[in-house]
């Protein structure tokens, strides 16, 4: 199950770099990976 949540978040992680153009013209898309990388890392961390 750990596995499975941790290939899902990878997935779309790499779903959205594709989707989202090169240019970052938005800070806050890079709050936002911040705050879901510090999220994951809680829970796979314990």
């Amino acid at each position: 199950m750990l596995w499975w949540t941790f290939g899902l978040i990878l997935f779309f992680s790499i779903i959205a770099n594709l989707l989202r153009p090169r240019k970052t013209f938005d800070d806050k898309e890079n709050v936002i990976q911040e705050e879901e990388r510090a999220k994951a890392q809680s829970w796979f961390g314990g």
